[in-house]
């Protein structure tokens, strides 16, 4: 279950504000990198970078241990790292500088699409990376200083990226891309090399709001193939199968595509058969890198969940140093839902997960709160846990009608997707205002930073949800059309909730329709 990249001064930067000089950048004020992959073997990008406006000292590597497979020079002058740091010798308002990144080196060593993974086979070579792998940090940090990223490849080679492009790009990726410099530490991934690309089409965002203007035609996602995953024409088409099901799944519960672009990175890992790993980088937009068992089978693809999580992820705002628990909660929660409202899943196997698995977050929520564990598995199951107590109330309230849900595509259609940093109390306050009632708030007070026992044997009780050690029954309970409604909502309709004597909540059921 891969983590979002959270968004944060420090080691990684909020796209929307952070420590650096609070000069205003003027109309002219700008980086400017021209990046070009060398011609021959391997994956070697020749840099040249220009920053004009705010005061530069020095550039910076973004991942440590890199700096043996990158040099840089001010003019004629070859400068030596200093922990990360390339201190130049004319610091000013006009700074020039270029360099070299062996990508394909450094991708052998660390094979870590984090860093850098690079793949090669008799079909061809291929290198997948951050783009902050390769885009040096001007220092000190100009927030707000746009970023302009030029990048051309030789005849027969391919860049795709998840940046945002400024303007038309070639068949091969070249052209234009555009970003601020306090994206470039979450700058998404990219690839070099022989990639094979196809580009799925989908309903556009909710954000566009139905109108027809440039970027709101469609929402694309598109899919970049490595090396080594293309063994046949009918493999292919099985994996680009999957995926369309996937974002399609994915699609239909946003209302349309979350983003109006975004990439998907497919790299290979031999003598697997599953799907391993995923993760998304947002800036400056969004991108997913998956880990693809080399002999997946259809079966397994279809047994998949990570893509599902991951693409979830892109309808959801990215937060700066809070709401991780929140934001991994939120797919965690609705990625067996989603796949359930498709026929991937059943309701019993929907709540089998959840009976089993929602307990590992009841600690931290009793103890600590959600924002102050470590733990991994509270993070994700603690989170889906409130957001199960959220919808629960959200359609307690409705008879069914609204959900949680509801009040996340408000939030999207309000532009709040994975690229744009919000405040967890934004999201809160949009979603409950949508809800017409405070049920965030109170979730997010009660769980988030102090603690707060939560009784899940009583709750998924009344759910009719009866676990055992072979797993879990369905059974008629005081809360059991309620427990359908989460997951199937076009039931809703069909009963009547009412209060149940003691203040719990019971179901007063009408003849169904």
């Amino acid at each position: 279950m891969g983590w979002r990249q959270t968004l944060a001064c420090g080691a990684f930067v909020s796209l929307a504000s952070c420590a650096g000089p609070a000069r205003v950048p003027e109309a002219t004020d700008q980086c400017h990198y021209r990046v070009t992959l060398r011609e021959g073997t391997g994956a070697v990008l020749d840099v040249d970078a220009r920053c004009s406006g705010p005061e530069i000292a020095s550039f910076a590597l973004d991942s440590p241990g890199t700096a043996p497979f990158v040099r840089v020079w001010e003019g004629d002058t070859l400068l030596r790292a200093k922990d990360r740091s390339f201190q130049l010798e004319h610091a000013g308002r006009d700074v020039r500088i270029r360099y070299e990144v062996d990508l394909g080196e450094m991708g052998d060593e660390y094979q870590d699409f984090d860093i850098a993974l690079h793949q090669s086979d008799a079909a061809g070579a291929a290198v997948v990376s951050p783009a902050s792998t390769w885009l040096l940090l001007p220092e000190p940090l100009p927030a707000g200083l746009p970023v302009r990223v030029s990048v051309s490849v030789p005849q027969g080679s391919r860049f795709r990226t998840g940046l945002t492009p400024n303007g038309a790009r070639s068949d091969s990726g070249a052209g234009e891309y555009a970003l601020l410099a306090q994206e470039i530490p979450v700058a998404t991934y990219s690839a070099f090399g022989d990639l094979k690309v196809d580009t799925l089409e989908f309903p556009p965002p909710i954000s566009c709001g139905g109108a027809r203007q440039a970027g709101c035609e469609h929402g694309t996602l598109e899919v970049v193939s490595l090396p080594r995953l293309e063994q046949s024409p009918e493999a292919h088409r099985e994996y680009l199968a999957w995926v369309q099901r996937s974002a399609s799944s994915v699609s239909k519960f946003w209302q349309g595509f979350p983003v109006p672009h975004a990439a998907l990175f497919l790299i290979p890992v031999r003598n697997r058969d599953d799907v391993i790993f995923g993760k998304v980088l947002p800036a400056s937009a969004p991108a997913i890198a998956l880990l693809v068992g080399e002999e997946a089978t259809q079966a397994e693809l279809d047994d998949d969940w990570i893509l599902v999580h991951e693409l979830f992820h892109l309808g959801v705002p990215s937060f700066s140093g809070e709401g991780k628990w929140f934001d991994e909660g939120l797919a965690t929660y609705y990625e067996p839902v989603i796949r359930a409202r498709v026929g991937n899943k059943s309701e019993q196997e929907v709540w089998n997960e959840f009976a089993h698995q929602m307990w590992k977050g009841l600690d931290a929520m009793r103890s600590t709160g959600l924002e102050g564990t470590q733990d991994y598995d509270a993070v994700y199951w603690g989170g889906a846990l409130v957001c199960l107590l959220a919808d629960i109330e959200a359609r307690r309230q409705s008879a069914g009608r609204f959900g949680l849900e509801d009040g996340l595509r408000e939030v999207l259609r309000q532009g709040g997707q994975a690229s744009d940093v919000w405040a967890l109390s934004d999201v809160v306050k949009v979603v409950d205002r949508h809800l017409g009632a405070p049920i965030l708030k109170r979730l997010n007070a009660r769980y988030a930073t102090r603690g707060s026992a939560v009784d899940l044997r009583r709750l998924l009780r009344d759910l009719g949800v009866s676990r055992s050690r072979s797993g879990i029954a369905l059974i008629d309970a005081p809360d059991a059309q309620l427990r359908q409604w989460l997951v199937y909502p076009e039931r809703a309709g069909r009963g009547s909730l009412s209060k149940a004597p003691g203040g719990a909540s019971g179901l007063k059921l009408s003849p169904a329709r």
